[in-house]
């Protein structure tokens, strides 16, 4: 046998394991039903397993509705205390290490999903997240608030409505017109308002929030006598 009829054989061969491999992935989605498909969103979700019950509750709107059917999985406290917070806490702090104690930047987001805020006010509104039942209080010069938040988090008796919407101004007395959001919370300060410029704070923010870094929006086209 020739190279070409070997190079021909192996690559029937190879679209023969391609094939039968995308027909039964594709079998397997098809054969998936309600309940397999709950766990599936549920353990994506929350990142635990879910109970018989509450399985039973998500396949009861699947396939219809299965964004009905995500918002039952989001009850599960561990989709806060750790698929929310694993997901803000890169950005408040300048490593974008997600293994850091519980602030109140993701806090902030936290709500802010719970209660379905638009998200463009990350950036701009005067709100703040805190838990009334929780001591000590939030305050502006330290994190204890938060870090015995995240302890409450772990008791599965916690429900996400222990969060209560407040004010950056009523908390940390700034002038209402001074907040922007994750931007002027106590966590992002601490990290971000550093050497005495608002540069980080302005680059980590593009990073961040808007997918880009300084280089992408500097202005080439004014005179170098300025900062540009």
């Amino acid at each position: 046998m020739s190279m070409l009829d070997m190079f021909g054989s192996h690559r029937s061969t190879w679209r023969l394991f391609v094939a039968v491999a995308l027909l039964l992935c594709g079998i397997s989605v098809a054969l998936a039903g309600p309940r397999e498909q709950a766990a599936r969103i549920h353990d994506r979700l929350a990142g635990v397993p879910a109970s018989d019950a509450v399985i039973t509750s998500m396949a009861a709107v699947l396939p219809g509705n299965p964004t009905a059917a995500a918002n039952i999985a989001m009850q599960n406290p561990n989709f806060y205390s750790v698929t929310l917070k694993n997901f803000a806490a890169p950005w408040t702090n300048r490593n974008h290490d997600p293994f850091v104690p519980l602030n109140d930047y993701v806090t902030l987001v936290m709500g802010m999903v719970r209660d379905d805020v638009p998200f463009d006010q990350i950036l701009s509104g005067d709100i703040l997240y805190m838990a009334p039942g929780v001591s000590p209080g939030p305050a502006a010069s330290t994190n204890d608030h938060y870090v015995a938040l995240e302890t409450r988090m772990r008791n599965p008796a916690f429900n996400q409505s222990e969060l209560s919407r407040t004010t950056q101004s009523a908390t940390y007395g700034l002038p209402p017109a001074a907040t922007a959001g994750a931007m002027t919370t106590r966590a992002a300060s601490e990290a971000f308002f550093i050497a005495g410029t608002n540069r980080a704070m302005f680059r980590f923010t593009l990073v961040n929030h808007l997918c880009m870094d300084m280089e992408q929006v500097h202005d080439t086209s004014i005179t170098p006598d300025n900062i540009r």
